[in-house]
């Protein structure tokens, strides 16, 4: 046998500091913890997340597991001290409960009750770090009721508090509990579906499936709301699953030296892009650019999301794709799987699998998005003007005459705007009564604007004149910019959409500058200008054009 020295492997407070510094945020940490507790079979799991009078913030999380007995409990803390070699648990290292409190305090208490007896350990970091031998504290019987009172929940179990956190990415108690509930709710949506109970704060956390494709998850009822019985499915306000895909079946040695078999189960979704949009569009479903992607999942377990994994190049046409990799725990070698679970590396054998597999259908996804999209915009394109909507919903200032203006004014410019268009020889029958349904629907609805276009010869690019509460506005296609500007413009209606808008501040700012006039008072270019910013930027930062502009799957460094 080699002679030792006697040197330690690993001692001293200079290894207590470094395992401090793990990048783990609350989230992480508190994932660690319920990892440990869906391995023990606890049914319902409860976490608090509270602040001191002195401001210090306190995590525990407890669950109704099988426990641990002493000598178990004794080792908890410790790294590495896990011999556990169940593929089918979610931990393996040994390392979450340890990971988790080093990450986030200096002193944490742990007491687990496995036969009717509760019994008690700790963690201080400073105690190990004075001692050589980084000893634990020996176990002995304490109530968790002792020192937590009311707060103590379950009557068997484990339960850890990390006290006066030290290393928060927030400073906030109710901000650290708001993030973990988004990440919980997806990273445990499939143990949630199955039952399992995850309680936050006192409020019960439900499943949330990034492919929404779980049944019931978490937003498949709003997004099937308003939606006409005549058009409801089964399939209403759920993705799509695209293509069948056969899973990939990888060959590996196990502990004995046995060939055994891990497999990887890929499944690609185009989420309901009507349901979402008619519901309220993508930002209220946390839907973008930097969402789209892959999620790993690993014993039921999610470790990771809005992944390319090097597939394929993040576009705005795949904001409505999610996949999902589902991998048997047997294979972490190949998803590279770290101590936290949340750090992973796939070899590039798997990436080259996992691309091989999809590469023919994400075309066609990406296609799919678009065509629906662009159909959906058509649509609304059809049905209403959405600049006019902007300009209704900020109507400071309303010019006067509008202001005066009686509903008997705006039905009579009504009466006469159809009459003209029935006695134009230039328009077929159905583009004449395309054009006064549409008309008919401005009107009522009390649009401030209304656009139409002319032949003015020498005029000048559009005009304008009143009609009862609604401003008209003439684009005049004798003028060069119809042909070169508002015809291109008009085939895509977001850039459309953005024309009319500023067309329609325009406007504004002549009319101010008439009623001005009128009043015996003049305007300077610069209170014109001020004006028109004005009035831009209430357009462009609305809740209606913000929505529009994010559901166009823009991104800056496109542009």
């Amino acid at each position: 046998m080699t002679q030792k020295s006697n040197v330690k492997f690993a001692s001293g407070k200079r290894f207590v500091e470094s395992m401090r510094h793990q990048g783990l945020s609350a989230s992480d940490a508190i994932k660690e913890l319920i990892d440990n507790s869906l391995d023990a079979s606890a049914d319902n799991i409860y976490i608090d997340v509270w602040s001191e009078n002195s401001g210090k913030i306190n995590i525990m999380i407890q669950d109704d597991g099988v426990g641990m007995a002493k000598d178990l409990l004794e080792s908890a803390p410790a790294f590495g001290q896990s011999d556990n070699n169940d593929r089918s648990k979610i931990g393996r290292f040994g390392f979450g409960m340890p990971t988790a409190i080093t990450s986030m305090t200096r002193n944490a208490d742990v007491f687990s009750n496995k036969k009717d007896r509760w019994l008690y350990t700790y963690l201080d970091l400073d105690e190990i770090a004075e001692d050589p031998e980084m000893r634990l504290p020996s176990v002995i019987e304490k109530s968790p009721k002792d020192l937590y009172g009311e707060r103590v929940i379950v009557k068997n179990g484990t339960i850890v508090v990390m006290k006066e956190c030290d290393r928060l990415d927030y400073k906030n108690a109710e901000t650290i509990a708001n993030h973990a509930k988004q990440e919980l709710q997806e990273t445990y949506r499939i143990f949630l579906s199955e039952g399992r109970k995850i309680i936050l704060n006192r409020e019960l956390l439900k499943p949330k499936d990034p492919l929404m494709v779980m049944k019931n998850h978490l937003y498949a009822e709003d997004l099937r709301k308003g939606l006409p019985k005549e058009k409801m499915t089964d399939n209403s306000g759920y993705g799509e699953q695209i293509g069948d895909i056969e899973n990939i079946c990888v060959e590996y040695i196990d502990e004995k030296g046995v060939t055994q078999k891990g497999y990887v189960r890929i499944k690609l979704v185009l989420l309901p892009i009507e349901d979402i949009r008619r519901t309220g569009g993508a930002p209220k479903y946390g839907i973008g650019y930097e969402t789209q992607g892959f999620y790993l999942m690993r014993n039921k377990r999610q470790i990771a999301g809005k992944q390319t994994l090097d597939v394929y190049a993040r576009h705005p046409m795949f904001t409505h794709f999610r996949g999902e990799i589902d991998f048997d725990a047997v294979l972490d070698q190949e998803f590279g799987v770290q101590v936290n679970k949340s750090r992973f590396s796939l070899t590039k054998s798997m990436k080259d699998k996992i691309k091989e597999r999809v590469k023919s259908l994400l075309p066609s996804i990406r296609s799919k998005q678009y065509d629906i999209m662009h159909e959906l915009t058509d649509r609304a394109d059809d049905k209403q003007g959405l600049a006019e909507e902007i300009a209704r919903d900020n109507p400071y200032p309303k010019p006067k005459q509008v202001k005066t203006a009686t509903e008997k004014d705006s039905e009579q410019a009504l009466k006469q705007e159809i009459m003209k268009i029935t006695k134009d020889t230039g328009l077929d029958e159905e583009t004449k009564e395309k054009i006064r349904q549409s008309l008919t629907e401005n009107f009522e609805k009390q649009m401030p604007f209304y656009t139409d276009t002319e032949n003015m010869r020498q005029g000048p690019i559009f005009a304008w004149e009143y009609l009862g509460k609604t401003t008209k506005v003439i684009v005049n296609r004798e003028h060069p910019f119809y042909k070169y500007v508002w015809l291109p413009m008009s085939k895509n209606l977001y850039s459309k959409t953005v024309l009319k808008m500023l067309i329609y501040t325009l406007v504004k700012g002549e009319q101010l500058h008439k009623e001005t006039l009128q009043d015996g008072n003049n305007i300077t270019h610069e209170e014109l200008q001020n004006f028109w910013s004005q009035i831009m930027r209430k357009y462009l930062l609305s809740e209606k054009f913000s929505e529009f502009y994010d559901n166009q799957g823009f991104k800056e460094e496109d542009y």
